[in-house]
């Protein structure tokens, strides 16, 4: 669903901090800098050493406009610090918006896990034995040893080994980045769970790899034979 800008609340605030700023914007005098602000205003110039020169500009709008006035002074600050509500409010509305129209993008792309699985369908004989890890999709034409998710408290899976494997005759082994990914980048914790895909890249042979890119989106996804 696309984000909507909530106006009315939105202009409810604004309206409030203009009228708060502006009832108390004269109930205390000039302060240093704006008398400085004020006087500088009387002296337009190309620039100054501290402050750029629309600072001296507004100055000297304001005075023409109210006169001395301290209010009237200040009405451009206020008008400012509204204004910064809005904008506030606008970026909260692209942001989303710009990840909804990315997330859409995605949504255009077939899944590599899509993809590999149409693969492995037509080019492993049905009844093969595979061991999967999970998120990957399933395989009903063949004969699935789910591998376990590894995670913090969870058991070591025995299944984990490509040696272990092999002894209990599975063929295939369907493993995916969004499992090994995450089991390499915490190898310290994962040990033998990150061991067990260095395993299958240094003594199986890799016969399918799906990598996301162009019309595909997603973690990468192979196919080892062991």
């Amino acid at each position: 669903m696309r984000p909507a800008l909530a106006v009315r609340p939105l202009v409810a605030v604004v309206v409030a901090k203009a009228a708060l700023n502006l009832a108390f914007s004269g109930r205390y005098g000039w302060q240093r800098d704006e008398l400085y602000y004020y006087v500088a205003g009387k002296h337009l110039q190309a620039g100054y050493v501290d402050y750029p020169p629309v600072t001296a500009l507004l100055s000297a709008v304001a005075r023409l406009l109210f006169g001395g006035s301290l209010v009237g002074f200040r009405l451009f600050a206020i008008l400012a610090g509204t204004g910064t509500i809005v904008v506030a409010a606008l970026v909260a509305l692209a942001l989303p918006l710009a990840w909804s129209i990315g997330d859409a993008a995605d949504l255009t792309r077939t899944d590599t896990r899509v993809a590999a699985a149409e693969w492995v369908e037509r080019h492993v004989p049905a009844g093969a034995t595979v061991a999967a890890d999970p998120s990957t999709p399933r395989l009903p034409h063949l004969d699935e040893t789910p591998l376990e998710l590894p995670g913090p408290g969870r058991p070591f899976d025995p299944d984990r080994s490509v040696e272990r494997l092999r002894a209990r005759g599975v063929e295939y082994a369907f493993v995916t980045g969004a499992i090994a990914d995450r089991v390499l980048a915490a190898a310290d914790r994962y040990p033998r769970e990150a061991r067990f895909y260095g395993e299958l890249e240094a003594e199986t042979r890799r016969v399918l790899i799906v990598r996301p890119g162009g019309a595909l989106g997603g973690p990468w996804v192979a196919l080892y034979r062991l």
